[in-house]
């Protein structure tokens, strides 16, 4: 059955596909076909498009044109997400998430009941579990594949049916397994975080440098929980997420002692430290020098 979805209504309402009544988009076009609990289809979201709902299914989308939404998934709202062509998010059943769309851009979606990804899961010879929102930012080797198969099911009006579903989500699930595997981006212990990501946290770090981080919102930019967030990031860094923090609070220091003639109680302000003694302690034990030390060799 196609779907052709209300345009007028103000808000994406929750990311169901089998009635026009559960997805909702504003300035928005969307088509889809669904076979029972499967379905598959284009979603073009227009700047200002907003999202705020709870996914029914799990929700593959595949980027087809960039653009950026501001948001993400739980209570994450001031975040800027950039997405670029082949990137991909798999969206869990009941996941929450609200977004808005700064650009116009254009995904393909499949979507799918929790149980044919948990039999897909059982099938795998891998380890490979999806238990949090993934958001990859370097695609699909096989993007351009599904993109192919997606638009050429659609344009066939749905020939090969569920069976032909199945088989593309199976393919695409496979795909997803495999580099959660070779990229890390899943929460498993021995993963660690794509580069992209990992920059993304640097520069956060570097922006809020003179205020209190949290893990919590590092492993937000991340979309994994906390307590997943702590293993990959220090597999990853070979560093606990707060001494990473220090380290960069620590170069923040050294920067501003060597490019200012600020008092030592100042740098230590600007740097994000508690006080000027827990400044003084970490610089010396990082740097083997004092701040007041380090400035003096430096003007020598």
């Amino acid at each position: 059955m196609k779907i052709a979805l209300d345009r007028k209504a103000q808000k994406i309402g929750t990311a169901s596909t089998k009635s026009n009544k559960d997805l909702v988009l504003s300035s928005s076009h969307s088509q889809s076909w669904t076979e029972g609990n499967l379905a598959v289809g284009t979603l073009t979201r227009k700047a200002g498009t907003e999202f705020d709902g709870v996914t029914k299914h799990d929700t593959f989308m595949l980027v087809s044109s960039p653009y950026s939404v501001l948001g993400g998934y739980g209570g994450q709202k001031d975040r800027k997400v950039t997405f670029l062509k082949n990137d991909f998010t798999f969206s869990l059943q009941d996941t929450r998430s609200h977004s808005i769309a700064n650009e116009t851009g254009q995904s393909l979606f499949v979507t799918f009941d929790k149980q044919f990804r948990l039999d897909m899961e059982a099938s795998l010879p891998s380890a490979a579990k999806l238990d949090e929102p993934l958001t990859a930012t370097s695609g699909l080797p096989n993007a351009s594949a599904y993109t192919q198969i997606i638009n050429s099911f659609l344009q066939s009006g749905g020939h090969g049916g569920r069976l032909r579903l199945e088989s593309l989500i199976t393919l695409i699930l496979s795909d997803v397994y495999s580099r959660m595997q070779k990229t890390g981006e899943s929460a498993g212990p021995t993963h660690v975080l794509p580069d992209r990501v990992l920059s993304h946290i640097n520069e956060f770090i570097d922006a809020k440098c003179d205020t209190k981080i949290s893990v919590q919102e590092l492993a937000d930019i991340a979309n994994i929980s906390a307590f997943h967030f702590s293993k990959v990031f220090k597999h990853t860094t070979g560093l606990p997420p707060h001494q990473y923090v220090i380290q960069h609070r620590l170069e923040r220091v050294r920067d501003l002692l060597e490019t200012s003639t600020l008092p030592l109680a100042q740098v230590a302000y600007e740097a994000g430290f508690s006080s000027q003694s827990h400044m003084n302690a970490s610089f010396q034990q990082h740097f083997g020098a004092s701040p007041g030390k380090y400035r003096k060799s430096i003007k020598s």
